[in-house]
């Protein structure tokens, strides 16, 4: 996975994207994605990505896909919305909470098999800023970017 896929254009209006499906969920507005010719062309390309949300630098939600599905803009919308009100491990965000919520919405590029001969070799193989998918027949642990911070 790598972090900086996007121009700051695009950036912007992402997190425009992911913060108005929360606040139009919140104030009873239309919950249908932004119509993606309004849109920088790259956000109606297929695309993966997570939508975090914080409070006061804590975890609050944290919802994406791994693989791109459906246009970018529209994977954001969908994820912003359910990382605000249906993230198993938090209840859904409250209208008094949204004023002190920080979003944060990352984009996946497609993963790619990182080969390891053993756990030594696995650890010299990561680095800080890489975005890592971990696979285990029990299970399965995705780990964004920012994580190393």
């Amino acid at each position: 996975m790598k972090e900086d896929l996007l121009n700051h254009e695009e950036k912007r209006a992402l997190l425009d994207v992911a913060e108005s499906a929360i606040e139009n969920a919140l104030n009873g507005g239309p919950l249908a994605p932004p119509a993606l010719a309004d849109l920088p062309r790259r956000l109606a390309q297929p695309g993966a990505s997570f939508v975090t949300l914080t409070q006061g630098g804590r975890l609050r939600g944290c919802i994406g896909s791994l693989e791109p599905r459906r246009p970018l803009a529209e994977d954001t919308h969908h994820n912003a919305l359910a990382a605000a009100f249906r993230d198993p491990r938090f209840p859904p965000l409250s209208p008094s909470e949204w004023p002190g919520t920080e979003v944060e919405v990352s984009v996946l590029s497609p993963p790619e098999p990182l080969p390891y001969q053993n756990l030594d070799d696995l650890l010299r193989k990561l680095a800080p800023g890489m975005g890592l998918v971990l696979e285990h027949p029990r299970g399965r642990a995705t780990y964004l970017p920012q994580v190393w911070e």
